[in-house]
């Protein structure tokens, strides 16, 4: 797959050429910038794919984030690509259904804030809400792009499994090993509770205070 993947040995004239050749197929494609920069963004969507973000894209959207996918030594300062996945919900399976991939070389946000601008001009959709990792660069990337519209801009969400992730990785660095099973479990209610968490989050900052400053202070920044 290695070789038929790369039309080129530069990785950007290979990106090229399979941008030309996408569109030949009438595939939807970005790529405002083809060199060795922070700013590199290639995004590409099929016709299928754009229909079904028509279609069904009003709802969620999801954008999945993995980092450093490709060791390649084109890219400066020993960086790596990153790719980002839009995925909205299958209206027949219910399940994941990718409409829009997206290729960076930083996790910033003007990467992620082009894409999701050029992907609201080409279809016009504002959808209801967007949920993502608990990256800062991805939500203020999607503020950014809808600030425009105020109160109808989309609701944004963190997924429950990259927060608690989040938080049990800051807590190994900010709480003493004998108390991180209680700092999580008291976090994971105020994350379940299905009333206003306001309440029991000021108990939680009352009670880790005391014990932890830093570890009240990411909590209150996110």
């Amino acid at each position: 797959m290695a070789v038929l993947a790369r039309r080129d040995p530069n990785p950007f004239k290979s990106l090229s050429l399979w941008n030309n050749n996408l569109k030949q197929q009438d595939w939807h494609t970005f790529l405002p910038v083809l060199h060795n920069s922070a700013n590199f963004v290639f995004a590409f969507q099929s016709p299928w794919q754009k229909q079904q973000m028509l279609e069904h894209g009003h709802a969620m959207i999801i954008l999945d984030s993995t980092h450093n996918t490709v060791n390649n030594g084109s890219l400066s300062e020993g960086k790596k690509f990153s790719l980002y996945t839009f995925v909205i919900q299958d209206p027949v399976m219910g399940k994941g259904l990718p409409i829009c991939w997206v290729f960076t070389t930083s996790a910033a946000i003007e990467p992620i804030q082009s894409v999701v601008q050029w992907l609201r001009d080409s279809t016009g959709i504002v959808p209801l809400s967007f949920m993502s990792d608990c990256a800062l660069a991805i939500r203020n990337g999607i503020k950014s792009v809808y600030s425009d519209i105020r109160k109808r801009a989309p609701k944004l969400y963190w997924c429950i499994f990259h927060v608690l992730k989040a938080f049990k990785g800051r807590a190994q660095f900010y709480v003493q090993e004998q108390l991180r099973a209680e700092a999580l479990a008291n976090f994971w209610d105020i994350l379940y509770y299905q009333r206003n968490p306001e309440a029991k989050l000021q108990v939680f900052y009352r009670k880790w205070l005391i014990v932890s400053t830093s570890l009240v202070d990411y909590v209150q920044s996110q």
